[in-house]
Parts: structure tokens; C-alpha cells; sequence
């Protein structure tokens, strides 16, 4: 059984291997000063991605994803609890359990706590890859 590290580096390396598949430059910040994991250029087009990763299911249905954090590497001197927000990033790569693949504009998640991954979201499935635990 992975831990939560382990499972966003599995998220963050998916998210990497999606892109590169596309076609796209995938750039990492060198620094975890930044709200966003990755730079994507398409074509030309820079798009900041922020990758989240989710095992949780509500009542053992759909997949549930944090959308806030709370201290950790960006904030290690307090603890505000941080909403996602189109300021600092234009896409969220989500990686579900099952390892279904998710992207989604910031404008669908900006200033969500959480997201259910049910039906209604896929129109944002981007593909499947191996499940994570």
C-alpha cells in the first residue's frame, strides 16, 4: 500500500507520460514553491497543471478528490487551508484510483474543497492508466 507521497509522485509521473504522449514539452519546477506540479507546452501554449491524486471512495461509490491542502511544502510556516485557484494554475490532472485520468480547466475546480468524480464528469476523462493503492 502506497502512502499519500507515493501516490502524488505516481500522480505527477502519469501526468507526465499523458503529456508527453500528446505531443507536449513537459517542464517541473525545480523548486516546491509553486501551487502547480508541471508546465505543459502545447504547441507553443504554456499551461500550468496542478496534479491531484484520490484513493478515497464516499460510501464505496464515486471517487471523491481534495481540491484544498493545507501547510505542506508550499506553506510550511502555518497552516491556512489553500483553495485551488485560476491565479495559480489553468489545469488540474486528477489521478482516481482505478486509474482513470482526469483534466480539468481551473474554472470547473477554482474554490472547490472537493470534487466527485461521478458520471457528469466524463466529458474530462484524458485516459486510463495503472491503478493506484
Amino acid at each position: 500500500m502506497q502512502d499519500r507521497r507515493q501516490r502524488g509522485d505516481q500522480g505527477v509521473a502519469t501526468a507526465i507520460l499523458h503529456y508527453t504522449r500528446q505531443g507536449c514539452i513537459v517542464s517541473v519546477p525545480a523548486t516546491e514553491a509553486t501551487r502547480y506540479d508541471l508546465i505543459v507546452d502545447r504547441a507553443g501554449l504554456l499551461a500550468r497543471v496542478q496534479v491531484k491524486t484520490t484513493v478515497y471512495r464516499r460510501n464505496g461509490a464515486c471517487y471523491i478528490v481534495q481540491l484544498r491542502s493545507a501547510g505542506g511544502a508550499t506553506y510550511p510556516s502555518r497552516k491556512p487551508v489553500v483553495f485551488i485557484s485560476d491565479g495559480e494554475c489553468d489545469l488540474v490532472f486528477v489521478l482516481a484510483g482505478d486509474g482513470t485520468a482526469f483534466e480539468f480547466p481551473v474554472s470547473v475546480v477554482a474554490g472547490r474543497s472537493e470534487l466527485t468524480l461521478n458520471g457528469d464528469k466524463q466529458q474530462y476523462v484524458v485516459g486510463q492508466y495503472l491503478s493506484i493503492t
